[in-house]
């Protein structure tokens, strides 16, 4: 938008005879002012003022310099002091409106302009600078109307042609609007506004090269106009060109260091480089440079989140909701960040408002059925992912969702069916082989090469092994590919002509399935898992390096672990502190070893726990696998211990949280996967010390010797 100041350009008002000097004093400043050369235009303005303090010209045109200069506030009292000497002018109160206007006061601004429209129905300015005010009203097809007076004045006039265009483009007219910004572009080839809004219709349009070439014009004529190195900087990321969208980010904010907008953009394209950090901080400036802007609230709780940072990303949220009260989509996102630091209830609460306000969007109904799901409610959890996938009938969370939530609940052949959603999510692209051979999904093989692989986490593949000798049986020849800290131990299942680690060449095949995909392809049910333990031998050289180790001939011999993988999405949830184990210690007729690994083992190092540490000897599953198999019980969380002591048949008592993942079902004591398991769970999530009672008073009621290593 173009507003249009006009400028006095001799002096209407009488002067005494005793101050003619001043004339030339007037015109000097009238020079200065027209070749911008605004300081020395004011001192003329002042000193005439001096002489004459009631001199409205110089009034009117010291509040022009003041607008010009953004002292808009000064400039209204000036030019106001002026119309009360002069209000015949409609240049005062054409002028006064375009003051009125820079101050957000849009009412006022249309009275000033009407009232020099009143003075002078030709004022072609005042019809300019009204048209701009309803405008900013709202009141569209009156501005355009206005405009239109302006180009029936000066048809000409490329300042009134882009505003035309403007106002067009709000009218919902974009290719009347793009014919007024090329007009305005042919009678003034300088005009980078209108550029500007050419690039932008054209990049609403989707015609991103188009939008490109225009708003490299408008810098190529205005090179720090900051709302074009932006705007630049978007289409280059649509254009997924993400560094040059940095560089006009980083521009814009060079030239204009309260630019949120361009903070939040720069913040979304390194979010998209997966630069939390970086991203967090473009994030958090946009929201202190405007403490209102919610799609930059909300990109930074989310990133708030994706970082860890939860209980930052509440109180951001809480924040953003006392000023956007009703926004569905703060509330179903606010909800989710609740739901990760488990308050469960409130989660839920914020769910259902966002339903409420917003009943057909899918994601909210998603969150709702998390927040239902890690509260134990999985049949309500599943009502909602189903009412989600209503909504979106190929919304991938929704179906994955779905799947886990119809596994828990033990509706196990929906629930393998669904979970093959999980190779559209964007996690899951690095995991999947991109293989030629086709997919097994139960066919006759009749002596053909299938290669297994495991795609998730080491317990993941070693509860899904156990179908290895049945694809065996079933007539394949199999490879199987695993992370190199399963290679050894499995290379003893029955039927594999191969076993590789991850990275290692491969050789011809005929067939492919991931180890989770394998219960599908047997159409496993509750009644048919194949339970049979145990399934996984230990290697012969593990297994004496293991009955080497100077073990106590008296009392029970107990593992333990406390923690898993620290990036599961869970985790905060499924592994607990090490000091969570300390009651246990007092309990007379046992010995402790941790078969703890990774991060977590500090906790062990740093404590002062009677708990013999077997991490040091440990080099791969193979050897915790043999240490597993001199122990007599293994206590640990849901991790890969777990899987590898029930898949040795060894009696194991596992951790779970109260949102425990779907292969521990629901309220069950016991494992239809490891018949050797006994599950403890949490009342109440994130509470361990009910647990830990629990384990320590069935451990006061176990024999204290067991000669067979087994309980």
């Amino acid at each position: 938008m173009h507003k249009r100041i006009s400028t006095v350009k001799h002096s209407s008002q009488y002067i005494p005879q005793r101050v003619l000097p001043i004339q030339g004093l007037y015109a000097a400043a009238l020079q200065h002012h027209s070749a911008g050369q605004l300081f020395e235009a004011e001192r003329c303005y002042r000193k005439i003022l001096s002489m004459v303090p009631d001199h409205a010209d110089s009034l009117h045109l010291l509040g022009v310099i003041g607008h010009q200069s953004g002292h808009n506030q000064a400039a209204e009292a000036m030019i106001r002091k002026a119309i009360g000497l002069n209000g015949k002018s409609p240049d005062y109160h054409c002028n006064l409106g375009c003051v009125l206007q820079a101050l957000g006061k849009q009412n006022e601004a249309v009275t000033s302009c009407r009232i020099a429209l009143a003075l002078d129905p030709s004022h072609s300015k005042a019809h300019n600078n009204l048209g701009n005010a309803l405008l900013a009203l709202g009141r569209t097809e009156e501005a355009i109307s206005h405009y239109a007076q302006v180009l029936l004045l000066c048809p000409k006039d490329a300042d009134a042609q882009n505003n035309m265009g403007n106002a067009l483009k709000d009218a919902g007219k974009p290719q009347e609007a793009i014919g007024c910004y090329e007009k305005a572009i042919a009678f003034n080839g300088k005009h980078y506004q209108a550029c500007f809004n050419l690039g932008c219709i054209f990049q609403e349009l989707g015609e991103l090269g188009r939008a490109m070439t225009l708003y490299r014009q408008a810098l190529s004529i205005q090179p720090n106009y900051a709302a074009a190195h932006n705007n630049l900087g978007n289409v280059l990321q649509a254009l997924e060109k993400p560094d040059e969208a940095i560089s006009c980010y980083q521009r814009a904010i060079s030239i204009q260091p309260d630019y949120a907008e361009a903070y939040n953009n720069l913040g979304n394209v390194l979010r998209k480089q997966e630069k939390l950090e970086a991203a967090l901080a473009c994030y958090i400036k946009a929201v202190r440079l405007k403490p209102d802007y919610l799609d930059a609230a909300i990109q930074c709780s989310d990133t708030l989140r994706e970082v860890g940072r939860l209980h930052e990303a509440v109180q951001l949220f809480e924040q953003v909701v006392n000023v956007v009260p009703n926004n569905a989509e703060v509330h179903r996102n606010f909800g989710d960040a609740l739901r990760q630091l488990g308050n469960l209830a409130l989660a839920a609460e914020h769910c259902r408002k966002a339903i409420a306000l917003m009943p057909t969007d899918a994601d909210a109904h998603v969150n709702l059925g998390n927040a239902l799901y890690d509260a134990g409610k999985v049949g309500d959890a599943i009502s909602c992912y189903e009412r989600a996938i209503a909504l979106r009938p190929e919304h991938v969370i929704s179906k994955m969702n779905l799947a886990i939530a119809q596994l828990k609940s033990g509706d196990l052949l929906s629930g393998w069916k669904n979970y093959e959603w999980r190779w559209n999510q964007k996690l899951a692209k690095g995991q999947k082989r991109e293989l030629v051979q086709k997919l097994w999904q139960g066919e006759p093989i009749r002596g053909q090469r299938i290669l297994l692989y495991g795609e998730q986490g080491l317990g993941d593949c070693i509860q899904f092994l156990r179908y290895v000798p049945m694809v065996h049986t079933a007539g394949g020849k199999i490879v199987l590919e695993v992370p190199c800290r399963l290679k050894r131990l499995v290379a003893q299942l029955p039927g594999i002509e191969e076993s590789v680690a991850f990275g290692d060449s491969l050789p011809s095949l005929d067939w492919q399935c991931p180890l989770v995909s394998l219960p599908l392809a047997f159409a496993t049910d509750l009644n048919s898992i194949p339970a049979a333990a145990p399934y996984l031998s230990v290697p012969s050289d593990a297994c004496e390096k293991a009955q080497s180790y100077p073990w106590p001939s008296e009392g029970l011999r107990v593992g333990l672990a406390w923690a898993g993988n620290p990036k599961s999405q869970n985790d905060r949830f499924r592994s607990m502190p090490f000091a969570c184990f300390h009651t246990l210690f007092s309990i007379q007729g046992l010995n402790f070893f941790s078969l703890q690994l990774g991060e977590a083992q500090t906790q062990l190092v740093q404590s002062s726990a009677p708990v013999t540490d077997l991490a040091p000897l440990t080099a791969d599953m193979a050897d915790t696998a043999a240490f597993i198999a001199n122990l007599d019980l293994v206590i640990t969380v849901d991790t890969s211990i777990a899987h590898l002591a029930g898949s040795l048949a060894k009696p194991v008592w596992i951790l779970l949280a109260s949102n425990a993942d779907w292969r521990w079902m629901v309220e069950r004591e016991d494992s239809p996967w490891y018949p050797t398991a006994r599950l403890f769970r949490q009342s109440e999530l994130g509470e361990w010390k009910s647990v830990i009672d629990r384990i320590a008073s069935s451990l006061i009621s176990l024999p204290l010797v067991s000669s067979s290593r087994g309980l």
